[in-house]
């Protein structure tokens, strides 16, 4: 939703008069990725829309567009059973355009809020994994990933990760790598121990 929000500040200090007015425009990460896939502001689908990507950016996740899917999938759900017991068409249509421009508004949405810690070591992760096991057949499994040193992660742009490597039910060994997410993107993963 568009707020706008006009400030004028006038202060006198030692007898000195200074006044500024500034006009600013407040749109939300949403209302913006919603607006570049296409959807008018004041139709059901829209609404509907954002509040499913609402309530995925609000929740952790380590995968933004599998939850923000899951999400739309429930709004629609919503949509079709309220069009049932109202015989209202238009129910149905919000929930075709919900369904049309869900791939859109997932994307734009994923690029515009940019990923969260949990997103960026998943992505750790992987790459380590990849790192573990280069090949093109990926039999092994990557496990219980946390912060091998036991603190939360706050602002920490390189964190310590530890997990356990194993193919087919046999342990294979603990590994332990250094995720370096400088700039609120993964750039890279060094393991510093295995037990592989």
């Amino acid at each position: 939703m568009k707020k706008n929000i006009a400030a004028v500040s006038c202060a006198f200090l030692f007898g000195l008069a200074g006044c500024s007015t500034s006009t600013t425009k407040q749109t939300s990460t949403i209302d913006d990725a919603l607006r570049l896939c296409g959807l008018g502001t004041n139709t059901l689908a829209y609404d509907s829309l954002k509040a499913a990507l609402s309530v995925a950016s609000s929740q952790p996740s380590a995968s933004f567009e599998k939850n923000a899917n899951q999400q739309i999938e429930t709004q629609i759900t919503i949509l079709l059973k309220q069009g049932k017991q109202t015989s209202d068409a238009s129910f149905k249509f919000a929930a075709e355009q919900l369904n049309a421009t869900r791939e859109c508004a997932v994307k734009q949405m994923s690029l515009l809020r940019g990923p969260n810690r949990a997103e960026l070591l998943e992505q750790c992760r992987a790459d380590v994994f990849n790192k573990l096991q280069p090949s093109q057949l990926k039999e092994g499994v990557l496990d219980a990933w946390n912060q091998a040193d036991g603190e939360l992660s706050g602002s920490k742009d390189v964190v310590k990760m530890r997990g356990y490597y194993h193919k087919s039910s046999f342990f294979t060994g603990y590994v332990t790598a250094l995720c370096d997410v400088t700039g609120g993107r993964f750039n890279e993963s060094v393991i510093v121990s295995s037990d592989k």
